[in-house]
C-alpha cells in the first residue's frame, strides 16, 4: 500500500469516526487536518504525504483517547 493509500485510508477513518462528535471545537479540528491531508493526498510531495499521514493518525488517537 503506498503512503497516498494509507493517507487515503487515515483519513476515511477519521472522518467515520468523527461523525456524529458532540464537541463541536474538536469535530471542526478534525474537519481541519482531514483537509488539509486531504490536498497532501491529492496534490503533495511524498513528504507532505507523510506528514499528514502522522498527523491524521495522531488525531485518530486523540480521538480514540477523548472517546474514553
Amino acid at each position: 500500500m503506498s503512503t497516498v493509500e494509507q493517507l487515503q485510508a487515515a483519513i476515511r477513518t477519521l472522518h467515520s469516526e468523527s461523525v456524529g462528535w458532540d464537541d463541536l471545537a474538536f469535530k471542526a479540528e478534525c474537519d481541519h487536518v482531514r483537509a488539509k491531508a486531504q490536498k497532501a493526498a491529492d496534490n503533495g510531495t511524498e513528504e507532505e504525504v507523510q506528514d499528514a499521514l502522522k498527523l491524521v493518525q495522531a488525531q485518530i488517537a486523540e480521538l480514540n483517547e477523548q472517546r474514553k
